[in-house]
């Protein structure tokens, strides 16, 4: 079995004017395995540090879940959204249901890094069900790996993964506990989280602000997905180490931009940059971040810097400067190349897109894995 590791990097930090949004992460080792590579990513959550009611942290994953199964595809039916396999054998709702949500990447061909949830299993034919229809994407002998999705509980604790706590706050209500924030992009809001302890009634657990009955019901298992960031508000003052081993994503990662506001995690664990993140590619501006000859006429992209939250974006035109990947600080901003900027492990990318039209963003992997 060969050994490797990833580069060393340091903390970096991520912060937004909303309170000071603060986090910092370190891709710390990986160790090859028969699929994926595998490491973990050191994030720390900000604490207070007495000064203020709470402190914000935007969270990437930065690695997956191990491989669950991998394969070729034998077919697919665009009516029922059906994938057969053309080898393995599955098990009724092996990949869904009480075995917790799962998702298969296409990883090979024009789609490699395409993404969807499995809604179904079947045992005879094995097949798996996607919740998207993928026939215009995919076709038979494509490879593809399905992994489970990362959760409330299996990322934040208690688990028996990585600890047999719950890392953040608890408390009876949403107010006195640590909160976890999830964008929902169809409704363009926030979704509240916390664990619950104590109360007169409703038991302990992962609960959510919302639902009829927030409580009681049991959220533990909402899915975390790898291409999303996430919003941790922590009311203690000390800060923590959120530590999640996994497997290192490897190859290219579709996700879709849409118009306003977006909320990504950078789920490389090492090496991505803006130049090689691929949101611009002059020769398809379909599929690229609006470029302007100011920052307010293009898209942005918003990320720390270390002290500071610095926006970043595509310049094309104007009277001088040239073209190129351009930031809003510095001593010559309008001409200062900063394509080299690095995609932190472990933070988040906010997008702010002017246009209403979506466009494909497929990320390369941004690292070479040495034998």
């Amino acid at each position: 079995m060969a050994f490797w590791c990833l580069s060393s990097k340091k903390s970096l930090g991520f912060s937004i004017s909303l309170g000071g949004l603060l986090a910092a992460a370190s891709f710390v080792s990986a160790q090859s395995v028969t699929t994926d590579p595998v490491g973990f990513v050191n994030t720390n959550i900000q604490g207070t540090g007495g000064t203020t009611a709470n402190a914000l942290t935007l969270v990437g994953l930065s690695v997956t879940q191990p491989v669950s199964f991998q394969g070729t595809v034998g077919s697919y039916n665009g009516a029922t959204h059906i994938l057969t396999p053309s080898n393995g054998t599955f098990t009724t709702d092996q990949f869904n249901g009480a075995n917790g949500a799962f998702f298969v990447e296409i990883t090979s061909g024009a789609s490699a890094g395409l993404l969807s949830d499995i809604t179904a299993t079947t045992a005879s034919p094995s097949s798996i069900t996607t919740a998207d229809d993928l026939s215009a994407q995919i076709s038979s002998g494509q490879s593809f790996k399905i992994r489970k999705h990362w959760t409330l509980q299996s990322v934040f604790g208690p688990n028996a993964n990585t600890n047999n706590q719950v890392i953040l706050g608890t408390g009876a209500t949403a107010s006195a506990a640590d909160e976890v924030l999830v964008y929902d992009r169809p409704s363009t809001q926030y979704i509240t989280y916390y664990y619950k302890v104590g109360g007169v009634f409703g038991g302990d657990g992962w609960r959510s602000t919302t639902g009829a009955n927030p409580l009681v019901t049991d959220v533990s298992g909402t899915v975390l997905r790898i291409t999303d960031g996430t919003i941790l508000r922590r009311k203690l003052s000390a800060a923590v180490t959120l530590s999640l081993p996994g497997a290192v994503k490897l190859g290219p990662t579709e996700r879709t931009v849409l118009g306003g506001l977006n909320l990504f995690g950078d789920l490389y664990a090492s090496g991505a940059t803006l130049a090689n993140s691929g949101l611009y590619d002059p020769a398809h501006p379909e599929t690229s971040l609006q470029a302007g000859a100011t920052p307010s006429s293009a898209d942005q992209l918003l990320l720390y810097d270390g002290t500071q939250y610095v926006t970043y974006y595509y310049k094309v035109g104007g009277v001088f400067g040239g073209d190129g990947w351009r930031s809003t600080s510095g001593a010559n901003p309008l001409s200062t190349d900063v394509s080299t900027t690095p995609l932190p492990a472990g933070t988040g990318i906010i997008i702010k897109r002017l246009s209403t039209v979506a466009f494909l963003w497929t990320a390369p992997q941004p690292f070479v894995i040495a034998p």
